[in-house]
C-alpha cells in the first residue's frame, strides 16, 4: 500500500508533467454525457484557454 505522500507525488507529476493537453489524459473519468450547469459553463468561461486546454 503506497503512503499519502507518494500517491500525492505521482498525481502531482501526472497532472504537472505529464499532462499538456487534454489528448494527454489516459482516461476519460473526468467527461461526461450531459452538459455542465449554466452556472458551471459560466465560471469555466473565465479560466484562461491555456489552463483549459490541459
Amino acid at each position: 500500500m503506497e503512503d499519502a505522500t507518494s500517491v500525492r507525488a505521482a498525481v502531482s507529476q501526472y497532472y504537472g508533467e505529464t499532462i499538456q493537453k487534454t489528448e494527454d489524459l489516459k482516461t476519460s473519468a473526468c467527461c461526461t454525457a450531459k452538459a455542465p450547469a449554466p452556472e458551471v459553463i459560466a465560471v469555466l468561461r473565465r479560466i484562461p484557454e491555456e489552463i483549459r486546454s490541459k
